[in-house]
């Protein structure tokens, strides 16, 4: 699944709706998915600091997979406007683990 959000502090909470929806697709317990929505939350409110103290518009990429556990990233734009990458934060879960 594909979600990309404006660096706009208010659309944080869609993230990490998303990431729990997925988490809970992935068949992962109750704990790990509030570990989910802990980690996609932050990394995805650094990521809207980054932009605005960069004034960067563009949307904030996130990527979710659950074919096997749950993997989940996060990028922002910063570096590519910098440097010619972008900063991408890859986490990854387990049913059971």
């Amino acid at each position: 699944m594909r979600l990309d959000i404006y660096p706009d502090p208010g659309l944080v909470r869609a993230g990490r709706l998303v990431a729990v929806y997925m988490a809970r697709v992935a068949g992962l317990d109750g704990e790990t998915v509030q570990d989910v929505r802990l980690a996609v939350g932050e990394s995805c409110g650094r990521a809207v600091a980054a932009h605005q103290r960069h004034g960067l518009p563009e949307p904030i990429a996130f990527r979710f997979d659950s074919s096997d556990g749950l993997a989940a990233s996060v990028a922002d734009r910063v570096a590519r406007t910098s440097a010619g990458g972008t900063t991408t934060i890859t986490l990854h879960w387990r049913a059971g683990c």
